[in-house]
């Protein structure tokens, strides 16, 4: 299964001279999806450029797998740290309780 989630916005400018339509910069929602943000990014600016695509349809699959297979991943790691993070905290407080005991 293919699930790569990058959510993005881009805010107009209203400089002078200019109507608004102008896309100055586009803001990611997350620092870990930088590598989704950027190819989102690169095929915004060739819609807006009326450039051809820079990738296809497979190398975007390939893409949005290999960032869910990274997600997974960190995901992984980040339950397997507050594992052990609460084993260190409840260890604490079990050592506390036997010794009053």
């Amino acid at each position: 299964m293919v699930r790569a989630n990058t959510f993005w916005t881009s805010r107009a400018s209203r400089s002078p001279g200019t109507s608004g339509s102008r896309c100055d910069y586009t803001h990611s929602t997350a620092p870990n999806r930088r590598y989704a943000d950027l190819i989102t990014q690169r095929v915004l600016k060739a819609v807006l450029s009326n450039d051809p695509p820079p990738y296809s349809d497979d190398e975007l699959t390939a893409i949005a797998r290999n960032c869910t297979l990274k997600e997974d991943a960190a995901r992984k790691v980040e339950r397997t740290v507050r594992k052990i993070a609460a084993a260190i905290l409840f260890s604490d407080r079990s050592a506390s309780a036997s010794r009053r005991s």
